[in-house]
């Protein structure tokens, strides 16, 4: 009689989970240990750019392989399936919490599901990508001296960009309304965007674009539901979990086209939202493809004539003035389309997004996508069009 009481005890301490609290102090150790590595690369960017350079790359590289075989996005499933089994999982939790006995029991084995899924979900997002945000500036990586820059600086080079899309323009395939209308199928534009990160590295010029700049193959995946994706105002999505970039297609051809760009700087371990614009920039303009290019100009125009209206409003009107009218045309298209999706839903999203940047340190949140333009200005400089 002895021993079954015994028996009794350890299998209810078995199902309470006070039998081994080694196991949670183990699965606290994961996340312990990836924020103690995230603190480390913070106080020293040079080590967290020799785990980008080294250690990134080999780490991503199955998934993203394994990524590359499907042809629809992972993310966009996941999001369709999992909503829904989330509000179901509530309801099972609230049902089962008031219609059954043993409450404490059945909420200690929900902690330790959910304190699975945290320990394992901090160190892969920090793995696949966080840490990657505290890697050296990639002005550096390039050696392009940003700095302070006269108003006379950001209206040259907003005028060499113009000039660039003023010898594109014309040449675009164009629906019957006059708006750029690509050759390339939605399915070609997103799986050949890496392509300019490969012409980028094979034009050299210094060890990091030969040695640590292209990573191999990355598909952008299409998001079917793109059109209700607009509401948030995002235009594409990297998924460190999945190690997969997802793009909307509803958008304006351009502007699909230098999303698919910009992700797939963030799968090769670019976190930051400036440098990742300014490398779909950079790459973009040397695709071979010649409306991959335009994409690329027109965006870069847009960023850099914003940033000279706030310097001289007349100037930017002098420039805009002197653009192709099919790229203004382009443009307004462009405007026209976010016109229609503005509202609280992309207010809330635009918001969550900024706290995620400010989370990952970047301390100008949504802000941060501006700075493009010093990047875009120094690279001109680089190239000998400043004085």
């Amino acid at each position: 009689m002895k021993k079954n009481r015994t028996k009794n005890l350890q299998t209810t301490q078995k199902a309470n989970g006070s039998g081994k609290p080694w196991l949670i102090l183990l699965w606290l150790l994961l996340p312990a240990t990836a924020l103690f590595v995230l603190e480390l690369f913070i106080r020293d960017p040079f080590l967290a750019e020799q785990y980008a350079r080294r250690v990134f790359p080999v780490v991503t590289y199955l998934p993203r392989s394994l990524m590359n075989f499907l042809p629809f996005s992972l993310a966009e499933v996941f999001v369709v399936v999992g909503v829904p089994a989330l509000v179901l999982g509530a309801v099972f939790v609230i049902v089962r919490l008031i219609a059954k006995p043993g409450r404490a029991a059945f909420l200690l084995r929900l902690g330790k599901v959910a304190l699975v899924l945290v320990s394992l979900a901090i160190p892969i997002f920090y793995l696949n990508f966080g840490y990657t945000y505290h890697r050296l500036p990639l002005a550096d990586n390039l050696e392009l001296e940003t700095r302070d820059r006269a108003k006379d600086d950001l209206h040259a080079t907003t005028l060499w960009v113009a000039e660039e899309v003023n010898q594109l323009a014309a040449a675009m395939p164009r629906d019957e309304s006059g708006l750029f209308e690509p050759s390339l199928t939605t399915q070609e534009i997103l799986s050949l965007a890496d392509d300019a990160y490969k012409a980028r590295s094979e034009a050299g010029g210094n060890q990091f674009l030969t040695d640590h700049f292209h990573h191999g193959a990355v598909l952008t995946k299409p998001v079917s539901l793109s059109r209700f994706w607009s509401y948030t105002g995002i235009t594409g999505i990297y998924v460190p979990f999945l190690v997969e970039s997802s793009v909307n297609i509803d958008t304006r051809p351009d502007e699909m086209m230098f999303t698919a760009l910009h992700e797939v700087a963030h799968s090769y371990g670019i976190a930051r939202e400036d440098e990742a614009n300014f490398l779909a920039f950079y790459c973009g303009i040397l695709h071979e493809d010649p409306e991959m290019r335009y994409a690329s100009w027109l965006m870069g125009f847009t960023h850099l004539n914003n940033a000279l209206y706030g310097a001289s409003a007349e100037l930017h009107a002098e420039i805009y003035a002197s653009l192709d009218p099919l790229a203004k045309a382009d443009l307004a298209a462009r405007n026209d389309y976010w016109t229609k999706f503005e509202g609280p839903v992309q207010e809330v999203s635009s918001s969550v997004n900024n706290s995620y940047l400010i989370a990952n340190k970047q301390e100008d949140g949504v802000k941060s996508y501006g700075r493009v333009v010093d990047l875009i200005i120094a690279y001109y400089a680089e190239q000998g069009g400043l004085d």
